[in-house]
């Protein structure tokens, strides 16, 4: 009995994009709620043919918070329209290690400080074309048109920003 008088992790589900109406919500009407930890990483997203950062839940629709559990605070969560399931409880190492793997991913280096011209040599590393090398022939927009040679043939492949890496290799760990 005693374990359930001390605070605690637990996981929720919330639906997507709808962390901030919950957030808002949690702490307005849920006091009891000590902590919320909605992990979040920057990543860069093409938008337009322009490469932005964007700060993106590491675990989009997941939510932890910390509270000393009861049903009725339980209730008050489970009646909340965005928020959909509830998943259980999470150690404090869950939560570290969580932290630990959003610390690593944000510290990782952005594909846009090299950008793709025409003529680059590049390997292809999503998709039904991966591990195939290629040059690029066109940008447009958000778009890089990759010359693969298939079968004695050159074959045109649309990609994107995340489908490709130099082919040298030297941007990424394999």
């Amino acid at each position: 009995m005693e374990k359930q008088d001390k605070t605690e992790w637990y996981c929720w589900v919330v639906k997507t994009g709808k962390f901030c109406v919950v957030e808002s919500f949690i702490e307005s009407d849920v006091p009891e709620i000590l902590d919320i930890y909605y992990p979040l990483i920057q990543k860069e997203k093409s938008i337009y043919g322009k490469i932005v950062v964007r700060d993106m839940p590491l675990f989009a629709g997941y939510v932890f918070l910390k509270y000393k559990f009861s049903a009725e605070v339980h209730y008050r969560l489970k009646r909340h329209p965005f928020i959909t399931t509830y998943i259980g409880k999470c150690a404090q190492s869950d939560i570290d290690c969580i932290e630990n793997i959003r610390v690593r991913e944000d510290n990782k280096e952005f594909r846009s400080k090299r950008e793709f011209d025409v003529g680059d040599e590049i390997l292809i590393v999503n998709g039904q074309f991966v591990n195939f090398k290629g040059i690029i022939t066109k940008v447009s927009r958000d778009r890089y048109f990759v010359e693969v040679p298939i079968f004695n043939r050159k074959v045109m492949v649309s990609c994107t920003i995340d489908d490709i890496v130099s082919e040298s290799g030297d941007l990424f760990e394999w």
